[in-house]
């Protein structure tokens, strides 16, 4: 499967299927090629319907929804943040907080790619009490010291 197909096939059928997001889950070259693909093709809407619909289904009780693990919601919520828009922080705290496993494992400097402060910012606007409290203990203790490193351009996120 490749970015292309699994871009027409929302637009066909306004949706992502389980099959497609456990596609993406078993397979990291299709990851890698999203990733390049919204690097240089936008399309928030698109990314945001990834991220949601891997949230949906890692909400599915268990064993079900552990089909998803927290790399596709790193990446999910990796190409939503290429799209640089504050607001999205809340839909990206949303997945690492979908359970105990997933806010262990998902990388909070995912939820601050707009900046730090901007980010925290934002969430106090939200009343994002929670997402503020955490960030900030984060920020505190240097989780963001190298947040350049983590979205570099260039790169690839070592969890893709």
């Amino acid at each position: 499967m490749t970015a292309n197909q699994i871009i027409q096939e929302l637009k066909e059928n306004n949706t992502i299927s389980r099959e497609t997001i456990l596609e993406i889950e078993k397979h990291a070259l299709v990851g890698q090629e999203l990733v390049r693909y919204f690097k240089e093709n936008k399309n928030r809407e698109w990314a945001l319907q990834l991220l949601r619909r891997a949230v949906e289904i890692r909400n599915e009780p268990y064993p079900k929804g552990y089909d998803i693990g927290t790399g596709t919601l790193m990446l999910a919520g990796y190409i939503v943040g290429l799209h640089q828009q504050i607001e999205d922080c809340l839909e990206i705290w949303k997945a690492k907080t979908v359970d105990f496993d997933t806010f262990c494992g998902f990388d909070i400097q995912l939820v601050v790619f707009g900046g730090v402060a901007n980010t925290i910012a934002y969430l106090k606007q939200q009343n994002a009490e929670d997402a503020v409290k955490y960030i900030t203990e984060c920020d505190e203790s240097g989780d963001f010291d190298t947040l350049d490193q983590y979205f570099n351009p260039d790169g690839m996120p070592y969890y893709i």
